[in-house]
């Protein structure tokens, strides 16, 4: 039986519908957006509203409808700043929307003196990171942490996960024996921590089943050196400065209730504000990585099967995570005393036996700032290093605002190498000639016998800047059946534009069909993808981003592992003259990666047969 769809829609910028996905039945990006906000935001409200519930018995009506108000606003900047983090993958950015959310939280115009000189501090940083050679300071740190030469490029996702695994464990640990202290003084503080903690639990799971089970062992979309960099003097700053505003709270803030009168107990305002936004910040990135992750998993190939998997995972998040948490919160309330009883065990336990375990953290008498610390650091390191992580294996602005690609269809053969044409174009052109004449011959020695007929070709990334000025080579390049992939030109997010209109010109009223998001961040910002879409192309990324040898040799078990479909981003050195031995040099990984796509019996070729619109099924 052949089945034949008819697309009626005559706009030729409209793509036609991929089969098994959903895009044309989902709604558009803002109301994606605007309805995970709404839902992130109410759970967040839900939780903060639990775990103050005992602040919030011995206040009228009144008092206590502007505080679910208060609730609901400091929740909602926390649910928006994690967005604009995994949305926009500058870092800085991110940090400055934490820095302003907690600010506005806790009310700049109730800060004590000892804390209005911590406030700026992430502000500063922020703007410091945007500074090139601060930029080139941290690239160079974190190449010598993470031993990676001048050809390597440094795994964003993997020093993520490192550094939320190694805090937090301990972390939660510490913040959990110091709940048992503070049942111990019997100190009525407000809050308990008790949902927050479960959440954190659950925030540490999906991250680390994430990083474990994605689908390209190598992937790493986050390649700049400089961004863990700034990720990491990010976080310190902003623990920096949360910590110091919740250690120098002199009670002159707005307490839980509203009043100012400071009758909340020995509550730390300035943590119960913090801890709001910082519940809202949790709960969408938490929920950011769960939708990122299940598509990971589940193998999707672009935006289409990216979004009909994240209404599964919407599915799977109403009808068994949602009743699992009012059942763990039922438990919580329900077993109450019992659990009480436990932790005063514990405290009896720490108590008499400070002098072996922790005296070091216990004479602390009444103060519990520090269990407040630890749990900001707990929490913040989760956001931000989870963010991060996320921003570095999936591309979920890619995948709203545009129709993005990080592989096609796997157990094809196939696979796409992609490469800069200013590498390309500093190769001698004896030396070019002779690199695709091998690729022929390899491709001719066999091979799948599905792909026995399909040139092995290279695609070529260029810009509007390369088009205007070898548009000749760039003819020539295409003539021999290369792909032509459109791609930024630095940080100008017009040039998509640019290039696209010099692409047809130059090719006689063609219009480009691919758009390469390339290692500049701002290639991947929505604005790029949304510009790319509506100009009918599609995005791709990578699932490989080779740079060495040692980049190149990780590439084998990728291939293995999924049959083809995999999309490989080839950078090397634009110095043509560069010894073959040298890690940077374009020609000698070039050969080094067709060697193991040979070695597999794999066919190299164009991105429209890898990423195919409608591919038929093989059984």
């Amino acid at each position: 039986m052949t089945m034949t769809t008819t697309n009626t829609n005559t706009n030729t910028n409209k793509q036609s519908r991929e089969r098994g996905t959903l895009q044309e039945t989902l709604p558009n990006p803002a109301l994606i957006l605007s309805l995970f906000f709404l839902t992130c935001t109410a759970v967040a409200t839900f939780l903060a509203q639990s775990a103050s519930a005992s602040a919030l018995s011995h206040s009228d009506e009144f008092v206590i409808y502007n505080v679910k108000v208060s609730f609901v606003l400091k929740a909602a900047l926390g649910v928006f700043s994690s967005m604009i983090g995994n949305l926009n993958s500058e870092p800085s950015a991110h940090l400055l929307a934490l820095t302003c959310g907690i600010l506005v939280s806790i009310d700049p115009t109730s800060l004590s003196p000892n804390q209005s000189k911590y406030s700026m501090i992430p502000i500063v940083t922020s703007i410091a990171a945007k500074l090139p050679p601060v930029k080139y300071i941290l690239s160079k740190l974190i190449s010598i942490k993470h031993g990676a030469g001048s050809g390597s490029s440094i795994n964003t996702s993997t020093i993520a996960h490192k550094n939320i695994s190694t805090t937090s464990i301990p972390l939660l640990l510490l913040l959990l024996l110091g709940c048992a202290r503070i049942v111990h003084y019997n100190i009525h503080i407000g809050v308990t921590l008790s949902y927050s903690i479960l959440l954190v639990i659950a925030s540490l799971y999906i991250h680390h089943a994430y990083y474990t089970h994605r689908a390209h062992a190598n992937g790493n979309l986050t390649v700049l050196k400089e961004y863990s960099g700034t990720v990491i003097i990010s976080t310190i700053a902003i623990i920096y400065t949360t910590s110091q505003l919740i250690l120098n709270d002199d009670g002159r803030g707005h307490g839980v209730n509203g009043d100012d009168d400071g009758d909340d107990g020995n509550i730390n305002r300035t943590f119960v504000n913090v801890m709001i936004f910082l519940m809202g910040a949790l709960v969408a990135s938490t929920a950011s990585a769960s939708f990122a992750s299940v598509a990971d998993v589940w193998y999707a190939v672009g935006t289409g099967q990216f979004q009909m998997i994240s209404v599964d995972t919407a599915g799977i998040g109403f009808y068994f995570v949602l009743p699992l948490g009012i059942l763990s919160m039922r438990f919580v309330e329900k077993y109450h005393l019992w659990l009480v009883k436990c932790m005063e065990t514990v405290s009896n336990f720490m108590t008499e036996h400070s002098d072996v375990y922790v005296k070091a953290y216990f004479d602390l008498e009444d103060d519990v700032s520090w269990v407040y610390v630890c749990w900001i650091v707990l929490v913040l390191m989760n956001v931000v290093m989870g963010v991060s992580m996320v921003n570095s294996l999936c591309p979920l602005s890619g995948y709203l605002f545009g129709r993005t690609y990080m592989h096609g269809q796997p157990h094809t053969g196939r696979i796409a190498i992609c490469v800069e044409y200013s590498d390309l174009k500093a190769v001698m052109k004896e030396q070019r000639e002779e690199l695709f004449q091998e690729m022929l011959k390899k491709n001719k020695k066999g091979g799948a016998n599905k792909n026995v007929n399909v040139k092995a070709v290279l695609n070529i990334n260029v810009t509007a800047s390369d088009l205007a000025e070898h548009e000749k080579d760039i003819q020539l390049l295409r003539k021999d059946g290369h792909e032509i992939v459109i791609t930024i030109d630095g940080a100008s997010v017009n040039s998509i534009n640019v290039a696209y209109q010099s692409f047809a010109t130059a090719f006689d009223g063609a219009s480009a069909t691919w758009y390469h998001t390339g290692t500049n961040l701002k290639g991947t910002v929505p604005q790029s993808h949304s510009i790319a879409s509506s100009l009918g192309m599609r995005s791709v990324m990578w699932s490989n981003y080779i740079t060495s040898m040692n980049n190149a040799e990780s590439l084998e078990e990728g291939l293995v592992k999924h049959g083809g479909g995999s999309i490989v981003y080839v950078c090397g050195s634009a110095n043509a003259k560069a010894s073959a031995s040298k890690s940077g040099d374009f020609v000698a990984i070039l050969k080094r990666v067709l060697e193991l796509v040979e070695g597999a019996e794999f066919v190299p070729t164009t991105l429209s047969l890898v990423v195919k619109e409608d591919n038929t099924m093989e059984l």
